[in-house]
């Protein structure tokens, strides 16, 4: 939770785990919370707390440990994944919100395409300036990796190798 405007909104100066939507989409994500009595809304929103408390290492995480086979589950935190699936659904009734509020006004009637416009404006400059690009890896070639060579010069029928590993997880 110390980290959560890192992992949820901006990753800039953030070298952990992120599943961060902006802070237009944050903004749109709690004007679609007003929406919560629409099943898919409260789904979304159910979805999206468990997960944060699931990354999180709260007592949900406790829990998932204790159910059968979850004990093998390491790295937690990508349970945020579904936060990634339900943000988006949180935020577009979230717009959709906003905008039919604003459609009171007669004003934002004759400009509602400029609105949406700038909202576009607004969501790609904050892409450019707050959120960190992805960094690229140099390519490594197969023969560069030393368990690569090894298992490629044993001539059995079957290479499978066990490094001392006792999950079938951490072996594959």
């Amino acid at each position: 939770f110390s980290n959560i405007f890192g992992i949820l909104i901006s990753n800039i100066g953030f070298e952990g785990l992120s599943a961060s939507i902006g802070v237009m989409g944050f903004v749109f994500l709690l004007f679609g919370f007003k929406s919560y009595k629409k099943r898919i809304v409260f789904f979304c929103i159910l979805l999206a707390v468990f997960s944060i408390l699931a990354a999180s290492g709260t007592f949900v995480a406790d829990l998932l440990y204790k159910l059968p086979g979850f004990g093998q589950i390491r790295h937690i935190e990508r349970a945020l994944v579904l936060f990634i699936f339900s943000a988006p659904i949180l935020i577009a009734f979230g717009y959709s919100n906003l905008t039919s509020k604003l459609k009171k006004f007669r004003l934002f009637e004759k400009y509602e395409k400029i609105f949406f416009i700038f909202v576009i404006l607004l969501i790609l400059t904050e892409l450019i300036l707050l959120q960190k690009m992805p960094s690229s890896v140099e390519i490594q070639k197969p023969d560069d990796i030393p368990i690569l060579r090894y298992i490629s010069e044993d001539e059995s029928a079957y290479r499978t190798i066990n490094l001392a590993l006792k999950e079938f997880i951490g072996a594959s």
